[in-house]
């Protein structure tokens, strides 16, 4: 019997030491809200907001703070900044999120899905600056990312390009059912099982098919290889909620390890409310 209880005690152990470097729903702090920070905290020092999400700006200054409106407390996201979960998210998992934002504008304010710990999401990857042409230039590295446009959402997908910095995008607007005005708080969900999909309201706005993992060895020549390590799923189909493919890229850069959830904003503005992960 003591045999039995000792090794039960020890595989308890050895499965909360796998499990930490991971998000699930258990691990999060709080619930999501920001009813119990303190209103004026920047999001670094608030109390539990802080133990799941880690902010980075390019301002050299706090550039999201706890608000309020009308009784509730929010996040005030502005500037040039990232956040980022603190730690890994493993599928299946549910991503949830409250967002309003005065100034719905592509490519410069995003939701990142399975994103690397890499590239600063605020970063502007300058691809068609540099003379590229086969894509478009957009903020951060790595992942699909979901910008809130005028009635629906702009869906990208980052990819491998031929270039100094090796990375640029592909993209697709879409109509959303109920035509969301993002200037008031909007649901966006993301149901990610290895295939994303994504609500807005609870209505299906796209899906993402995600296959071919692997690396890129030739990334060691571009000029920021440390960014651009790392396992992505090489081959995205997104499709629009009727099932119609709307683009397929096979050089994606979509993490399939280590992922991570976070929000880029750059020179632009959003509020944050009720976030979820389960």
């Amino acid at each position: 019997m003591k045999k039995t209880i000792c090794v039960g005690l020890l595989l308890c152990l050895l499965c909360m030491l796998c499990a930490g470097g991971a998000v699930s729903a258990a691990a999060l702090t709080g619930d999501g809200s920001f009813e119990e920070e303190t209103v004026g905290t920047i999001s670094n020092n608030t109390e539990i907001f802080s133990k799941d999400w880690v902010e980075k700006n390019g301002l050299g200054e706090a550039a999201s703070v706890i608000a309020e409106e009308e009784g509730n407390r929010y996040l005030n996201a502005s500037g040039l900044l990232e956040l980022q979960s603190a730690k890994t998210v493993d599928a299946p998992y549910t991503f949830s999120v409250d967002l309003r934002t005065e100034t719905p504008k592509a490519d410069w304010l995003g939701v990142f899905i399975r994103t690397g710990d890499v590239f600063n999401l605020y970063e502007w990857d300058f691809y068609v600056e540099k003379g590229g042409t086969e894509g478009t230039s957009s903020i951060g590295a790595a992942g699909i990312v979901i910008y809130p446009v005028i009635d629906g959402i702009r869906l990208a997908v980052k990819t491998r390009a031929e270039g100094p910095w090796g990375i640029s995008c592909v993209y697709a607007d879409i109509l959303v059912e109920g035509r969301p005005d993002w200037k008031e708080f909007t649901n966006l969900k993301v149901e990610d099982d290895g295939s994303v999909k994504i609500y807005v309201e609870d209505a299906l706005a796209a899906t993402v098919e995600l296959s071919n993992a692997g690396t890129y060895p030739e990334d060691a020549a571009t000029e920021i290889p440390e960014y651009l390590e790392g396992v992505y799923y090489k081959t995205a189909v997104v499709k629009d909620a009727s099932g119609t493919e709307l683009f397929r890229t096979d050089s994606a850069r979509v993490a399939a390890e280590d992922c991570y959830l976070g929000f880029g904003v750059r020179e632009n503005a959003i509020d944050i409310d009720n976030i979820s992960i389960s």
